[in-house]
């Protein structure tokens, strides 16, 4: 058994993946469930809204488990295109927590195409690996990958919102629509972890978390196929040497500046005394030629 498979799902619950996921399906949907696991959540989906629910799982043991719920389960992998060829068309696939398991997941999106119906959409829930907790992870130097969660040593991939905006619309999908599983440290519990690493907590941290979905713990959402192929670009990758010397030679250009804005201050300076200078020594000529005259 996989380490999902007891995984339930509770009607009228809040602010998690299966609930926030279950509000984007409709009373009679046609559902496919990538990484059914035990088919608990398509057990749901039957029971509360008549849906039909046809699982896919590479976890034979959850497999014979989620065949007893669902109204079909399928050993065997997506990707794998003679699979997909038995499968029909779709109103609803669901990925919960799978596409961050994925090898390759634009391929894998782009090949699913076929198993969605006219208006069919996926539905999603993807860890945010920018979450608060990561992030503090991160700035004490470490990164512990857990069995479990943002860090699940399982993951092949680990997502922000640009990176799941990109891997979306580089296989021709367009989100249309969040609602993501919020998880908040209270600013207590985040001052206490940054000052046990020598870090200070301060108004400017706390505006960049906000800023930057720093409570976003999973990212659930829709998305609907379109016929835009527009790849989307990646920055080129910077070595940190590289941005050393960068800044160094920014420095260095900076420093040349406030060398140049020196002299120029100190020739102006000069000037500016210079015809002090002059200034004086005429009055005091005309003062003496005054003098001589009496």
């Amino acid at each position: 058994m996989s380490q999902y498979s007891n995984h339930l799902f509770e009607p009228g619950s809040k602010n998690n993946s299966w609930s926030h996921l279950y509000e984007y399906i409709s009373e009679g949907d046609n559902v496919l469930d990538v990484g059914c696991s035990s088919g608990n959540f398509g057990e749901v989906l039957i029971k509360l809204k008549k849906c039909t629910v046809t699982g896919i799982d590479l976890d034979r043991a959850d497999i014979d488990k989620a065949s007893k719920k669902l109204t079909k389960a399928i050993i065997g992998d997506i990707n794998d295109e003679s699979m997909r060829k038995k499968l029909g068309t779709y109103d609803i696939i669901i990925f919960a927590d799978v596409i961050e398991h994925l090898p390759d997941p634009r391929e894998t999106l782009k090949n699913i195409k076929g198993l969605l119906s006219k208006n069919g959409k996926i539905i999603f829930s993807i860890p945010h690996m920018a979450h608060i907790s990561v992030r503090i992870d991160l700035l004490a130097g470490s990164f512990p990958y857990k069995n479990r969660g943002l860090l699940d040593k399982t993951h092949f991939h680990f997502y922000d919102q640009n990176e799941l905006v990109s891997v979306f619309a580089d296989a021709g999908y367009k989100i249309s629509n969040y609602n993501p599983v919020i998880s908040r440290y209270p600013r207590e519990l985040i001052k206490d972890k940054l000052q046990k690493n020598g870090l200070s907590f301060n108004s400017k941290f706390i505006e960049n978390l906000q800023n930057t979905g720093g409570d976003i713990f999973q990212f659930i959402g829709c998305a609907m196929p379109t016929n835009d192929t527009k790849k989307t670009s990646l920055p080129d990758y910077k070595m940190p040497q590289d941005e050393v010397y960068d800044f160094a030679q920014q420095v260095i250009g900076e420093n040349k500046e406030l060398h140049n804005q020196i002299i120029d201050l100190q020739k102006a300076k000069e000037q500016e005394e210079a015809r002090i200078t002059r200034r004086i020594n005429r009055k005091l000529n005309k003062i003496t030629k005054s003098l001589k005259k009496r």
